[in-house]
């Protein structure tokens, strides 16, 4: 994660921070004012980007975008547009809703943040801490922009805001926010003290308890919202990559982190891997298979050190610093997992529950498209059976026969290419149809020898890959030449006597064609189909010799 370390990847602030610089701008000069400072300061993204809360924004867009603020509405203006986010809708209600239900007090949400080592999924590149142990209605935090981002006045006014405004979240006045010591003055860090509202001793009214109820409605409608919008566009999607990016996305959004991977082995959706916001390097060191079960690593590639070296993480989840990841699974399979990334941060127990939920949603929306997927899988397997039954039932040939299996396998066991293997009658063995070659490759092989070896001689479908040692040379180095990952023999026979083979390759996902019980009914039926239909040729041209040929001599009868 050296870029993301480095802090030049442009994911500095969070979109929901310039949606609230920017709203706060409309309402207090107007939008063509706005625009006037969006053209002055050179900002050219589209509006609609500007105030999307899954956008991100570099230090070098928003500095300049937060001090034409401070222009305009000066330090009160940019404490009180902070302030506004509670008024919000967006993913920053369903943010505060998952706040209030997780967390429960402003008191419990600043320290939160402080062991989180960040701000919250505010920005990237500042970090957040306590400085001294709080007192009852005070606490002290630490605020301090990373190494290489320069500090600037906008933005402890702006984040000033943000903090006053947390008890807000809670039913409660805004809290008083001073700074003891400021970054930009030479400080190490910003120091602020963080006076929280007093909360009346004694029984609350009815009145606080009503707002207070109200409140907590509020906040479950949002959450409540959120996830049927979402499971309505689990039940309504098609495209099953789209629906779990979009999980993806909106995990990655309730917890405020720049960068997210589903790593799901196995499955078709993007060969597995889903991701947003990481480098090709960083997605390598993610999706190895220590991550799945072996020594945790962290975000940034390198194993993660014990916790009694004092490695700043999580000692509740045990996660390596920087780097949240929790299963993706539903009573039926494991698919793999849902992880989140930022440089430093110490993810909470309530950013893991918030994330486990959308881990569910993702096992469900997989589960979903499984049996999807197998019921259209079932329904296209008995439609090609019976298309191939009853295009054989017209030809006798035995390499037609061939022909109409080979171009039939794709459809019933799900490969990319097939070729046909017949035995002729001096017992030689040779390619007789081929399906899914190019058409220099099918003239060249077809009618080229074959030599079965012991181990494709099983009377079972058997996996063969291009460096099979006992595979037939020939076809090892047809495999090769087309870039085939793997394959499956199945033999033909008649009357237990092997007369040929399938052989069905793949050029991705070699398990495709791992043996189960499912493939090996498939392969049973297509194989089945072109046994009988060869032993009915056979039987044809049987008939058809004895009837035109002495039985006795076997010489041309005076029908012939």
């Amino acid at each position: 994660m050296a870029t993301m370390a480095e802090g030049d990847d442009g994911h500095h602030f969070n979109g929901f921070n310039t949606r609230v610089v920017i709203e706060h701008l409309v309402a207090r000069l107007g939008r063509p004012a706005v625009d006037e400072l969006l053209a002055a300061i050179g900002e050219d993204r589209p509006w609609e980007v500007l105030t999307d809360d899954t956008s991100w924004s570099s230090y070098d867009q928003f500095r300049p975008l937060l001090e034409a603020a401070a222009d305009r509405v000066g330090e009160q203006g940019l404490r009180a547009a902070g302030a506004s986010i509670p008024l919000l809708g967006g993913d920053a209600a369903e943010t505060a809703a998952s706040f209030q239900q997780l967390l429960g007090s402003a008191s419990a949400l600043l320290r939160e943040a402080a062991a989180s080592g960040t701000a919250m999924g505010v920005s990237t590149i500042v970090t957040f801490g306590l400085y001294d142990e709080p007192v009852e209605g005070v606490i002290r935090t630490t605020s301090c922009m990373r190494d290489g981002f320069e500090p600037f006045k906008a933005w402890c006014w702006f984040l000033q805001g943000l903090i006053a405004m947390s008890p807000r979240l809670f039913g409660q006045p805004a809290a008083t926010v001073s700074e003891e010591e400021c970054q930009c003055d030479g400080a190490e860090c910003c120091r602020l003290r963080i006076e929280l509202p007093e909360i009346a001793s004694g029984e609350p009214s009815l009145e606080e308890e009503l707002q207070n109820a109200r409140a907590h409605v509020a906040a479950l409608q949002t959450q409540l919202g959120s996830i049927q919008d979402t499971v309505g566009e689990l039940v309504a999607a098609a495209d099953i990559d789209k629906t779990l990016r979009r999980i993806g996305q909106r995990a990655a959004q309730i917890v405020r982190v720049p960068a997210y991977l589903l790593h799901l082995p196995g499955q078709r959706a993007a060969s597995g891997v889903l991701s947003s916001g990481l480098g090709a390097a960083q997605l390598q060191a993610l999706t190895t298979p220590s991550h799945e079960g072996g020594q945790p690593v962290r975000a940034d590639g390198g194993t993660s050190p014990d916790l009694a070296t004092g490695d700043r993480r999580d000692r509740a989840s045990a996660e390596p610093q920087g780097m949240l990841r929790v299963p993706v699974q539903s009573g039926r399979t494991r698919y793999g997992s849902l992880v989140l990334v930022e440089r430093g941060r110490n993810f909470r127990p309530h950013e893991r529950a918030a994330v486990e939920s959308y881990a569910r949603l993702a096992a469900a929306a997989l589960d979903s498209a499984g049996a999807l997927s197998e019921a259209r899988r079932q329904a296209t397997t008995a439609n090609a059976l019976l298309e191939l039954a009853t295009s054989l039932g017209a030809v006798s040939s035995e390499v037609e026969i061939a022909m109409r299996l080979a171009r039939a396998a794709p459809s019933v066991i799900d490969c990319d290419r097939a070729v046909v293997i017949l035995a002729e009658a001096d017992g030689r063995f040779r390619i007789a149809a081929s399906h899914g070659y190019p058409p220099k490759v099918t003239r060249r092989i077809v009618g080229a020898p074959v030599t079965p070896t012991s181990r494709n001689d099983s009377q079972r479908p058997v996996f063969v890959a291009p460096d099979e040692p006992q595979l037939d040379a020939p076809m090892a180095a047809l495999m090769r030449e087309t870039g085939s990952v793997g394959g499956i023999s199945a033999p033909i026979e008649i009357e237990g006597r092997l007369i040929g083979f399938l052989v069905a390759t793949v050029n991705q996902r070699p398990e495709r064609l791992t043996p189960s019980p499912a493939l090996d009914e498939r392969l049973r039926g297509l194989v089945g189909q072109a046994q009988a239909a060869i032993h009915n040729s056979r039987l044809v041209d049987a008939i058809r010799h004895q009837a035109l040929h002495d039985a006795l001599t076997g010489l041309p009868n005076r029908t012939l």
